[in-house]
C-alpha cells in the first residue's frame, strides 16, 4: 500500500502540467493563547467558533 502511494506521488511530482495547492486551515474552538495561536494565526483559512470570545 505504501509502495503504491509513493509511486503515485512520484507520477504527480514529475509532471509538469500538475500543480499541488496546499491549503492550510486552522479550527478554532474557545479562547487560543499562546503556541496555539502562533500556529493558527498563519494559516491561510481560520474557523472560530462562538465559544471564542473577545477579551
Amino acid at each position: 500500500m505504501i509502495c503504491q502511494i509513493k509511486s503515485n506521488l512520484q507520477l504527480y511530482e514529475n509532471d509538469p502540467l500538475v500543480q499541488l495547492v496546499i491549503l492550510k486551515v486552522s479550527l478554532m474552538n474557545g479562547i487560543v493563547m499562546g503556541g496555539g495561536a502562533g500556529l493558527s494565526m498563519p494559516t491561510t483559512f481560520r474557523v472560530v467558533t462562538e465559544k471564542a470570545g473577545n477579551i
